[in-house]
């Protein structure tokens, strides 16, 4: 052979060689590539974000996108390779799914991290390693009771009292260590939730003698009596609801991943079904008859025991996504700030009974700015009962804005006085029952009443009663009267205001002003002779919540809806 020869054969070997680490490096790189999006799949992130972290890792792999295939579905992971010197197919299993906030979070970071320093591919395994290894951020015993916890919060957004929320907590505790343990022991998920629902279920029924049981009720202390047992039955499963799964499903749908979609659907459909059929077989075995006609979701509480319930939920199954421990507070502070906006407006006002809700900007005129439209547009979406709203408006266009807005009837006041064309124009436009005038009065000394404007702060020399009556000539369809006398005492509406201006006009008034107690809408309806009442910090701290002022009315002969 000659020399020639021989360092032809060395360079053959050589592109051998070369070819061989090549391949060798292409196949570990699609190997990173699918175990990254392996850790997002079975930590329940969502098709799309897969995708574009999928997508990054390889950018930072140097694996160009031309070439590059990947297929995403709930149990497998594929990427196929093809440039003009190699074709290869790589499969990745998911089997081990789960919810880890924290895990989808570290691999995002990750995918960015590598490229801004330009990471190995030692570096960027190890990283994936670590990531994978990383514990959750809490314990089982502590998912469990966070969990439980989380759901006797809930309980007490249905309307329970503080003994059966701890009831309905020690239930899904139990329930839902349960559920974690099965699966461990070969069980199928879906029997596992089948039965964790029954037990959790099952133990909060028993829960319930320890109240309506007197020989049981007898030997406790007080403070284990609850007078809603009945409510732990309605929450104490909620930690199986399959909300992530559910929302993962609608985007996988709207983002057009229709297949993985699909699957996530049908995942959700079962464990829906399984959690429904064990808690309708624990209804079935225990013979509970009553499960719905002994329960209300009003709530009897005030507006910091919501506060607490709703940072405890929100914390509680915070836990479940393994977030991080650091960012529990801010959790909690975003479901107090929720649940209260959510029970101010709908559960304390929609859900409680109210007939009307009556939003009045009270110091816009006053500081010469507009209705807060973007508030009105939030409140008009979250009700479902006419919604009146007042303060700020001036023109016939104020009108239009704030009925598109969501507003189902608009309040005048210190605009429709100095203009009272506006209620004529108004009235017109929309209809007699869209314009409401609101009128500011108070005494004068003689024996009548004044007009005040600005929210009460600027005496007009008008007489209350003639201006109500020229109000109705006008066009408005109904008066909201507000006592300034009366207002914010809390002792009674001013009843012979109420009682003249109704007298002297034939269109519904609305008494306003000084409601303390049942006893006073009582009094406005029958010697004041209104046709509604409003009330406001009554209302707002719960101090007389509104089904049991609706009974104590109809017990008066009042015709109120129930």
């Amino acid at each position: 052979m000659t020399e020639k020869e021989l360092k032809t054969c060395a360079c053959v070997e050589d592109n051998c060689n070369c070819k061989e680490i090549a391949e060798s490096e292409l196949r570990r790189k699609l190997d990173l590539l699918l175990r990254t999006g392996s850790i997002l799949m079975e930590s329940a992130a969502d098709t799309s974000r897969i995708m574009r972290t999928m997508k990054r890792a390889a950018a930072f792999l140097g694996l160009d996108e031309r070439y590059m295939h990947l297929y995403i579905n709930w149990n497998v992971l594929m990427v196929n390779y093809s440039d003009e010197e190699h074709s290869f197919s790589k499969f990745q299993r998911c089997e081990k799914h789960g919810i880890n906030l924290t895990s989808i979070s570290q691999v995002s970071k990750l995918t960015w991290k590598a490229i801004k320093e330009n990471y190995s591919l030692e570096q960027y395994e190890q990283a994936l390693n670590d990531i994978k290894a990383t514990p959750r951020s809490f314990t089982p015993w502590q998912v469990a009771i966070g969990g439980g916890f989380a759901c006797g919060g809930f309980c007490i957004q249905f309307g329970c009292d503080w003994p059966a929320f701890f009831f309905c907590s020690l239930a899904a505790i139990l329930g839902f260590r349960l559920r974690m343990f099965l699966p461990t022991k070969g069980c199928n998920n879906y029997v596992a939730i089948g039965i964790s629902a029954f037990v959790a279920t099952l133990i909060a029924w028993l829960t319930s003698f320890l109240s309506l049981n007197p020989s049981i009720a007898e030997a406790l202390p007080t403070f284990m009596h609850s007078d809603t047992p009945w409510h732990p039955l309605m929450a104490c499963a909620l930690f199986i609801v399959p909300g992530v799964p559910l929302i993962n499903f609608v985007c996988d749908m709207l983002d057009g991943y229709i297949e993985v979609g699909m699957v996530r659907a049908l995942n959700t459909l079962l464990m829906i079904f399984a959690m429904a059929f064990g808690i309708a077989f624990a209804i079935q075995v225990c013979h509970i008859d009553n499960f719905v006609k002994d329960l209300t979701m009003t709530p009897h509480h005030e507006y910091w025991e919501f506060a607490i319930a709703a940072a405890v939920s929100a914390m509680g199954f915070s836990t479940i996504f393994s977030i991080p421990r650091r960012l529990l507070p801010v959790v909690a502070v975003g479901g107090i700030i929720a649940v209260c906006f959510r029970n101010f407006v709908n559960l304390a006002y929609d859900k409680q009974g109210a007939d009307e809700l009556v939003l009045l900007d009270i110091t816009a005129t006053h500081e010469g700015r507009s209705t807060m439209i973007d508030i009105v547009k939030r409140v008009a979406e979250t009700v479902f009962i006419p919604f009146t709203v007042g303060g700020g408006i001036k023109t016939v266009d104020d009108f239009k804005e704030l009925l598109r807005a969501g507003a189902d009837k608009i309040s005048v006041n210190s605009a429709a006085v100095r203009n009272p064309d506006l209620i004529n124009e108004a009235s017109y436009k929309f209809g007699a029952q869209c314009v409401v005038c609101a009128i500011d009065a108070k005494r004068d000394g003689k024996g009548s009443w004044e007009v005040y404007l600005n929210g009460g702060r600027i005496p007009t020399g008008i007489n209350a009663v003639k201006w109500a009556i020229e109000a109705e000539k006008r066009g408005a369809g109904e008066i909201l009267l507000t006592s300034m006398d009366q207002d914010g005492q809390k002792t009674g509406y001013d009843i012979e205001l109420t009682r003249t201006i109704s007298e002297n006009t034939g269109i519904p008034v609305i008494a306003s002003g000084g409601a303390g107690k049942a006893e006073h809408f009582l009094d406005a309806f029958t010697t004041g002779k209104a046709d509604a009442v409003l009330a406001a910090s009554l209302f707002h701290f719960n101090e007389l919540p509104i089904p049991e002022l609706k009974k104590y009315l109809k017990d008066n002969n009042i015709s109120v809806r129930i």
